[in-house]
């Protein structure tokens, strides 16, 4: 007998409240603050469930009193994120001491990656002496994983005042935004 499973998946998350990177705290608390950031969508990610496995039995009578049963099975899954957007430098605006939006390649996702598989095996023999069975087996498993997290690996940073942000003229590469004094 063989069995084969697989589920590749992705979810969609909200970008990180962590302040260990930009000034954090983006999405607030109606019972703490009362106030919500809003982020623009790129700066969210996706975490990966890709799972697959694979299991093999096999039944054998080796005499009308003994048997063997013998599982063979390999699993590996992968749980890494996925930026939404192309990189770029994450940033908190605030105003106050409230994050006000956020926008920019989440700090936390680029090569953050998880994949993980085990091999497993056993093997049992039974032998019935009619009064008494004895079952002898062996089982055993290994286990591999890689697991990346390179926090920060694009620039971080965070604007104190609104009107600051409003003032400033940025240009990268050939994105260009320019933005005036809000009346």
């Amino acid at each position: 007998m063989l069995r084969y499973n697989r589920l590749e998946s992705t979810t969609d998350v909200l970008v990180s409240n962590s302040s260990s990177l930009g000034y954090g705290n983006r999405r607030g608390s109606a019972t703490v603050s009362g106030n919500f950031g809003l982020n623009f969508a790129g700066s969210n990610y996706t975490i990966g469930e890709n799972d697959y496995s694979i299991v093999g039995e096999w039944n054998s009578i080796v005499k009308n009193n003994m048997s063997n049963n013998l599982i063979i099975g390999y699993s590996y899954s992968d749980e890494s994120r996925g930026a939404i957007n192309q990189l770029f430098p994450f940033v908190d605006i605030l105003q106050g001491s409230t994050v006000y939006t956020s926008f920019g390649s989440e700090p936390f996702t680029p090569n953050n990656e998880l994949r993980y598989g085990s091999y497993q095996i056993q093997d049992n023999f039974t032998w019935d002496l009619g009064a008494h069975v004895f079952t002898f087996g062996v089982a055993g498993e290994k286990y591999h994983s890689e697991n990346v997290f390179f926090p920060g690996n694009k620039a971080s940073m965070y604007i104190i005042l609104l009107r600051i942000f409003m003032r400033m003229q940025i240009t990268i590469s050939t994105l260009s935004l320019v933005t005036s004094r809000p009346n």
